[in-house]
């Protein structure tokens, strides 16, 4: 079966109540759920250290644009004014990647 993803899922078990005790498949299916439980709770907190480190690399992003678009103005006047910067002051170097 598929899901929407495109990934595939595997078929759900039914499990009946037996009151013979004839079904023996959910004993080894809790095992299989707890295993499943454990590996999804990995993946979770790999996902979440993932989306920290992504928010922590975007707000760095964030202050270094912060920074050159603040420095945007003091760039315009000097090119109008055909003057180097004064002294004390670099001119940013911005890099393309």
């Amino acid at each position: 079966m598929r899901n929407g993803f495109g990934s595939q899922c595997a078929p759900e078990r039914a499990h009946f109540f037996d009151p013979f005790g004839a079904n023996d498949v959910s004993a080894d299916s809790s095992v299989e759920s707890s295993d499943r439980v454990s590996l999804m709770e990995v993946r979770l907190q790999a996902q979440e250290d993932e989306i920290t480190l992504l928010k922590s690399s975007l707000a760095d992003a964030l202050r270094r644009l912060h920074v050159h678009e603040q420095q945007i103005p003091l760039l315009r006047q000097h090119i109008i004014a055909g003057a180097a910067p004064p002294s004390g002051h670099q001119l940013p170097v911005l890099h393309v990647r």
